[in-house]
């Protein structure tokens, strides 16, 4: 069988035909995952577990907030911060998140789905880089604004890639999965940031972006791709 086919319909009031793209993946071609409904669902259900990691970063991103601004503005960490600088630190994670969501269309446009979502573990990486340094307010200004950007290219971006890979019969249910990652990971933020230090929070953040990253580059591109 071949990588895919076109299937000609005959059209009987005009004697034309139409031309019916066919997409679909033999069992030999391991370059692609399939949606076909003939194959087996399990590689898309790893590769959404796997995504599903990057939303317990996003809600980390986000859990992070309430616990360390209490603690920066109380001077408990190795940096204090004044009301106005605890502020803009809230804020700044919102103002990127527009132009992470703009920059993933670019992205998916040129490099596909796949290497879109890929792409979201470097500023996580270098978001959570910031927090380690953290040796003035402007580092912690450049993670939230790098988390943001982030956080901006995720929902840009998973919906995509699960769209193109997953049978349609369980695709409803791998997003379910993938998305309630932010919720989980919201919680973990505020549980583990009250009990651990900003560089104990960021070490445990980076490990989980290494393994997002090193776990889904070996996924292949989407067969829309």
């Amino acid at each position: 069988m071949s990588s895919g086919g076109i299937q000609s319909l005959p059209r009987r009031a005009t004697g034309q035909t139409l031309l019916r793209p066919i997409i679909w993946v033999s069992m030999n071609d391991s370059s692609k995952i399939s949606p076909s409904p003939s194959g087996k669902v399990w590689p898309q259900w790893i590769a959404s577990l796997i995504i599903h990691i990057l939303s317990l970063l996003v809600g980390l991103v986000s859990g992070w907030t309430s616990p360390f601004l209490a603690k920066l503005t109380k001077g408990t960490e190795t940096l204090m911060i004044t009301e106005d600088e605890a502020s803009w630190i809230a804020s700044l994670f919102s103002i990127t998140r527009t132009v992470g969501a703009i920059f993933a269309a670019v992205i998916v446009h040129k490099f596909g789905a796949k290497k879109a979502v890929l792409f979201n573990g470097i500023p996580h990486a270098l978001a959570w880089l910031c927090f380690l340094i953290k040796e003035s307010v402007p580092w912690i200004y450049t993670a939230r604004l790098l988390s943001g950007f982030a956080v901006g290219m995720y929902y840009s971006t998973f919906p995509l890639y699960v769209g193109e890979i997953a049978d349609p019969k369980i695709r409803g249910t791998l997003i379910s999965v993938i998305t309630q990652g932010i919720v989980i990971g919201t919680l973990l933020g505020n549980l583990i940031g009250a009990y651990v230090s900003m560089t104990t929070f960021a070490l445990i953040s980076i490990a989980m972006t290494a393994a997002f990253f090193f776990g889904f580059i070996v996924f292949p591109d989407s067969p829309h791709y």
